[in-house]
């Protein structure tokens, strides 16, 4: 079975220096901010075969469902793509929040999913303001991705189940039933 997968240069990838260049280039011209061009990348893919189907397990950290697409080009070949954001949040604690931070300022604070939404719902009332922040590091995977996957034995598209979950995405592949030759008697 062939999988199209990444380029593989003795183990070296060129993605940092690419973005060290275009960093740099960015930077000679006057412009600081971190709202950087698009960038290209992959992510990581487990793949495993069972006999009846075929299961990928990739890294899809930070990603919105609504931002994965997974499609059938040609025979036998499934492309998942999309792209991921970096957002963040700011804003003014209040006091009650600051008393409780200084007695606890070395514990952390795990949010549930409401939390979570109204921090989003704040991102995306901040989107619209210029990110004036100085990045100290910047080694989160964004911008858009796709990687290619071709299967060396028929497949049924229709079959296809997808779940992301966790940062998570787990794609499975059945695999199509093997044709057996009927022998039709003649009478």
């Amino acid at each position: 079975m062939a999988f199209v997968t990444r380029p593989n240069h003795n183990g070296a990838s060129f993605n940092p220096l690419f973005r060290l260049m275009e960093d740099y280039d960015r930077y000679s011209k006057g412009d600081n901010s971190a709202a950087a061009p698009s960038y290209q990348w992959q992510p990581k893919f487990d793949i495993r075969e069972t006999p009846d189907a075929y299961h990928l397990h990739g890294e899809l950290p930070g990603v919105k469902k609504d931002h994965v697409s997974i499609e059938f080009p040609e025979l036998q070949t499934l492309v998942i793509h999309g792209k991921s954001e970096r957002t963040y949040t700011t804003g003014s604690e209040s006091a009650g929040d600051a008393a409780e931070t200084s007695s606890n300022s070395h514990k952390a604070k795990v949010e549930d999913e409401a939390d979570a939404e109204a921090a989003e719902a704040t991102v995306v009332e901040q989107k619209q303001s210029v990110d004036t922040a100085k990045y100290w590091l910047a080694e989160r995977s964004i911008g858009s991705f796709s990687r290619s996957f071709t299967f060396g034995s028929r497949i049924e598209e229709e079959g296809i189940s997808a779940r992301l979950q966790d940062g998570i995405l787990n794609v499975i592949i059945p695999k199509a039933k093997h044709y057996e030759t009927r022998r039709i008697v003649v009478n």
